[in-house]
């Protein structure tokens, strides 16, 4: 059962705007960038071989972060070219989560990652980080940048 004492909070604005408000943001998952390629890297291939899950948790509206996921299919495929890859993109249930969608498909001002490649699988979750967003063993990899004072 959700929590109303957690699940109160502000609304993101829509259209991309908060991703081109908050370029700070997308400095710090650009310098983060390198991290989360030596975490897949550090994955055995045998692991992300039957599937990769990453999540994108505090995700706002996914603009500031769709770089980092795009490198990341990136190193996933180059290891295990088929492997099917699930992302996960969390955040407060007020989030605004059309903006999320529409920048993810490359509907909003932004490039989008799935025409990389097939078996390429966007999830939103409206789960904040006070629950468990995905089931037990199923996350290779999570990610948060700047949403720490939610903690």
């Amino acid at each position: 059962m959700a929590s109303r004492e957690h699940s109160e909070g502000i609304t993101m604005s829509g259209g991309g705007l908060y991703s081109l408000a908050t370029v700070g943001a997308k400095h710090v998952i650009d310098a983060a960038t390198p991290l989360v390629l030596d975490a897949i890297n550090g994955l055995s291939q045998e692991s992300i071989s039957s599937g990769f899950t990453f999540s994108d948790m505090g995700t706002a509206d996914a603009g500031t972060s769709l770089s980092m996921v795009a490198a990341a299919i990136d190193a996933v495929s180059t290891r295990v070219p088929n492997a099917p890859i699930s992302i996960v993109y969390s955040d407060q249930p007020r989030n605004d989560f059309n903006a999320l969608i529409a920048n993810v498909y490359g509907l909003g001002p932004f490039e989008t990652y799935l025409d990389r490649r097939d078996n390429i699988f966007p999830l939103v979750s409206g789960t904040t980080f006070y629950k468990q967003i995905v089931p037990a063993a199923t996350l290779d990899i999570g990610f948060s940048a700047t949403a720490m004072h939610w903690l």
